[in-house]
């Protein structure tokens, strides 16, 4: 940070506004100028005034110096006391503008008044103005990246401090220079290879773990295995180990692979065998089988005498199915013909029901239609109920109407009155008190308006009921609103009254007479609907019963013609199916209808006895040709006894079980360890390089910490702070001995174990 121009104004000894330009006074290129003058002159205030530009405290701290006290003592009343700074930080100017809490005097009245403490600072990146006190402290904090303590121990340093920086303990010293030098970025280097050198080593721990998790899972044939591989990683002879591994993998796939050959060769066993005994069971079974043929041919040949019988019995009922059938058909017309003769005889019976049933519903529909000539009266005693109805609604209406507008008359009546009172009162309490109201304007020495004298000893009182005569005035005028109010109220009380006599006027005779209400019209129109309805509906209930009764009367004397002719019909057709019957006996060649009815078999029992003798022709050629055939297959051959073999192969089936769990094993170990070993090659490679890696950083970490065995204990940050803080020293050697040609010199003093 570099200042550039600094304004007081009314601050310290600086009576008027003072301004200092930084860059005119160090035009010569040194960088070095001298503030020279008596004590009390404000030198000091100088330093003063731009730190409390920026952090809002003098130079020395708030302990020196209070900002109450920046008020100048010489300072116009009226003149603001305020600072002003423009400095320049990485190539970028700001301004900031501060003034103190003092009291001035008030611009109105006598006396003094506080005036607020205020700031302003401006600049780039800065699009509004600050003004909070807080926020400019922490801007300017940000910008110059110091706090005010440290500004002053090292840009600004204030009498007898110097010694305070150069004497102070390392660790304070560090955090000064930390901000100085701005190397934190050391620290977060150091900080950066401690955590990658956490990170490497957990990475390495957990490869190890997971190496020694896939160790875990080989599979070993015995335990000595176990060890001797065990000791070989632990030693570190990954070659060793996983030569053993090797060795012990190829091992197993010799032992898989011989063990699938004597698999191969007990599969084969028993393939042979199972292709012996299923031989001999064919062979036996077909010797079983012929014997079985030549049995139940036996039982056939003996049921032949009942198969003739069946097939004799099927001959008749074939023959006897025409007679059957045209026997059916005869009796189907004789059934036919009865019925016509029932349904002409019920139908004769009808016809007198039917006709007295039409003679009944004519006289109910007379009747009815009598009654129904009332409903055209009654539809126009409703029409004429109707319009009284409607009258009736209205006139209820403007009664409740002409109740209200009463109402308000008698109330606007009542209003107008005690306000016509009150105005009488007013009225006279006014002009009573006229003498009074004069008299307050009567001042000594001044002639009475009355009897001229200038002298007023006993002048009239106001009462204690006195009106003024705007009071009475207005009481007039709210006596005149009410009239006017009841004159509308009375108005439109009249017209309402107007209206409910217009109104009667027009209601029927009867209904004025006897003072019906909407109600009760309603009520008796109601009842005229409904009888109204209950006739129509009489009316069409006769007429519904009359046109069923004539159509049932008319349909009966239709069927019992079609009776009659179906009677004729009938006897014609039962004569003619009567000879059918005797001409099918005579072919068929049965003496009567019983010996036909005897020899007929349904369709079901016909079908079965067909069945029956078709089944037992199939069956003996089946049979015979069965027999034949296993003859061939058994001439020469003897039963066979198949326990010895059956035994022979549940031993080699028990033995191949016993190869498939020996396979299954070794097939098992065998890929496990093979992708095992495949996975402990990558463990091995990946942890010696994570191994490897984490040795780095930390060696890496113990250099930045300075915790490197044998050599000086001190972090990178502390080196970099002493080569800054060296160039520093170096620095202000050179303008020291420009000050003081070579009287004084600073050196660098080495703490012990620092």
């Amino acid at each position: 940070m570099k200042p550039i121009r600094l304004t007081m104004c009314a601050f310290g000894p600086y009576q008027s506004k003072t301004s200092i330009d930084f860059e005119r006074v160090t035009d010569g290129g040194t960088g070095l100028f001298l503030i020279t003058g008596d004590t009390g002159a404000g030198k000091t205030t100088i330093f003063d005034a731009i730190s409390f530009a920026l952090y809002g405290e003098a130079s020395g701290g708030s302990e020196r110096r209070s900002n109450k006290s920046f008020r100048s003592d010489y300072a116009d009343p009226a003149a603001e006391t305020y600072v002003e700074l423009t400095f320049r930080h990485l190539n970028r100017e700001y301004t900031i503008r501060r003034s103190p809490e003092y009291d001035r005097p008030k611009k109105r009245g006598s006396g003094t008044t506080k005036h607020v403490a205020e700031v302003t600072l401006t600049g780039p990146g800065i699009s509004v103005p600050i003004t909070r006190m807080d926020q400019a402290l922490d801007k300017v904090q940000e910008l110059v990246g110091l706090t005010r303590d440290q500004f002053a121990q090292t840009m600004m340093i204030a009498q007898n401090d110097f010694l305070k920086i150069l004497n102070a303990p390392s660790d304070e010293r560090r955090n000064l220079f930390q901000k100085m030098f701005r190397t934190v970025f050391y620290a977060d280097i150091q900080k950066e290879l401690q955590t990658r050198a956490q990170d490497a080593e957990n990475t390495r721990d957990q490869l190890k773990r997971q190496r020694n998790g896939h160790i875990k899972d080989l599979i070993f044939e015995t335990e000595e295995d176990r060890q001797a591989y065990g000791q070989a990683v632990s030693e570190g002879r990954a070659d060793d180990a996983d030569l053993m591994l090797k060795g012990w993998i190829d091992a197993d796939e010799n032992k898989k692979n011989q063990i699938t050959a004597r698999r191969g060769d007990n599969e084969k066993q028993q393939e042979d065998l199972a292709h012996r005994i299923s031989q001999a069971e064919d062979s036996n079974k077909d010797l079983a089988d012929l014997k079985d043929a030549q049995k139940e041919l036996t039982e056939k040949e003996a049921q032949k005498p009942l198969q003739e019988a069946r097939k004799q019995k099927i001959d008749l009922a074939e023959k006897a199915g025409p007679v059957i059938e045209a026997i059916s058909r005869r009796d189907k017309e004789e059934e036919r013909l009865q019925k016509a003769k029932d349904d002409e005889r019920r139908y004769s019976e009808q016809l007198p029901r039917d006709q007295a049933a039409v003679d009944t519903a004519r006289a109910e529909l007379t009747k009815a239609l009598k009654e129904a000539e009332k409903i055209p009266q009654n539809t126009a005693a409703i029409a004429r109920g109707q319009k009284a109805l409607e009258v009736v609604r209205k006139l209820e209406t403007a009664q409740e109407k002409q109740e209200r507008a009463e109402r308000k008359a008698q109330a606007a009546y009542d209003d107008s009155y005690k306000k016509n009172e009150q105005a009488r009162r007013d009225h006279d309490a006014y002009f009573g008190s006229l003498a009074a109201q004069l008299a307050l304007e009567l001042k000594e020495g001044d002639p009475c308006p009355v009897c001229g004298s200038v002298r007023h000893p006993h002048p009239a009182r106001l009462q204690a009921n006195a009106v003024s005569r705007r009071q009475m005035e207005e009481s007039q005028e709210a006596a005149k609103q009410a009239d006017d109010d009841f004159a509308r109220a009375n108005a439109d009380a009249k017209s309402a009254k107007a209206e409910v006599q217009t109104l009667v006027e027009q209601l029927p005779e009867r209904v004025r007479k006897n003072h019906s209400t909407a109600d009760q019209i309603q009520y008796a129109l109601d009842k005229i609907e409904k009888e109204n309805t209950a006739l129509a509906d009489a009316q069409k209930a006769a007429q519904d019963r009359y046109n069923e009764a004539d159509r049932a009367l008319k349909g009966t004397q239709t069927a019992k013609e079609y009776a009659q002719q179906t009677v004729a019909q009938k006897k014609a057709d039962c004569q003619k199916e009567k000879q059918a019957v005797i001409l099918a006996l005579e072919q068929a060649g049965f003496a009567d209808e019983g010996a036909a009815k005897a020899a007929f078999q349904d369709d079901n029992s016909l079908r079965t006895l067909r069945a029956s003798v078709r089944q037992y022709d199939i069956d003996m050629a089946a049979l015979t040709e069965r027999i034949g055939s296993l003859t061939r297959r058994t001439q020469g051959k003897t039963y066979q006894d198949t326990d010895a073999m059956s035994a022979e192969r549940e031993r080699l089936k028990t033995e191949h079980e016993g190869l498939m769990e020996e396979e299954s094993q070794a097939e098992y170990r065998f890929k496990t360890n093979r992708n095992l070993k495949d996975q402990l090659k990558q463990d091995t490679d990946r942890l010696k390089q994570a191994s490897k890696q984490a040795a780095v950083l930390k060696d890496l970490y113990q250099v930045a910490a300075g915790q490197v065995p044998g050599q000086s204990r001190i972090t990178l940050e502390t080196y970099v702070q002493q080569r800054y803080f060296s160039s520093v020293i170096l620095a202000a050697n050179r303008r020291l001995n420009v000050l003081r040609r070579g009287e004084f010199q600073l050196h660098i003093k080495k703490e012990a174990g620092s």
